[in-house]
């Protein structure tokens, strides 16, 4: 397998019968615009930058023609995702979450028979949730600020005057952004 850029690489495959398939690795750019596809495999979607243009306008389009072939036991002009969750943002979570063309699996890090419960639950307790819940739980989580909305805040202080003061045994999480 030699790249034949320095940005792809081909494998072809010859069958006996005399026809070719080919394998093209690119990066996720418009350069797969000069290709059509029978299977688009797109790799850590949930992270690429300018996903849902990409998706829409380059990756999708690449599959309009072949989506319509028919073969005997191969699914032509498919797309299949393979990312951990970025959050609840960007097109992978779209797609996730409304796009009714796509069937879902999720995998966390115990589909692995390999790994163990004791090491999940060492990342949980090690990690923060938004690196967690992306690389081992599998799942999309909401990137929201740490604020304490003021209702909340106002519910647990008391004071005669305008500084407010913790009631006893009252504790406040105050959060970073």
């Amino acid at each position: 397998l030699e790249p034949q850029s320095d940005n792809s690489t081909i494998l072809e495959i010859k069958s006996r019968g005399g026809g070719m398939s080919r394998i093209i690795v690119l990066p996720p750019t418009d350069s797969a615009l000069s290709y059509s596809a029978t299977l688009l495999c797109l790799d850590e979607y949930g992270f690429w930058e300018d996903s849902k243009r990409l998706y829409h306008q380059v990756f999708e389009t690449r599959t309009n023609m072949t989506k319509n072939w028919k073969h005997q036991f191969l699914t032509m002009g498919q797309i299949c995702i393979i990312s951990n969750p970025n959050g609840m943002q960007g097109e992978m979570w779209n797609i996730w979450k409304i796009d009714e063309r796509f069937t879902r699996y999720r995998f966390d890090f115990l589909a692995c028979p390999k790994n163990t419960k004791e090491e999940y639950e060492y990342k949980r307790r090690t990690l923060p949730s938004n690196i967690f819940n992306s690389c081992y739980a599998a799942k999309f989580d909401a990137k929201e600020g740490g604020f304490i909305p003021l209702a909340l805040f106002e519910q647990a202080c008391i004071g005669e005057d305008s500084d407010p003061v913790l009631k006893d045994g009252e504790v406040i999480y105050l959060g970073l952004d």
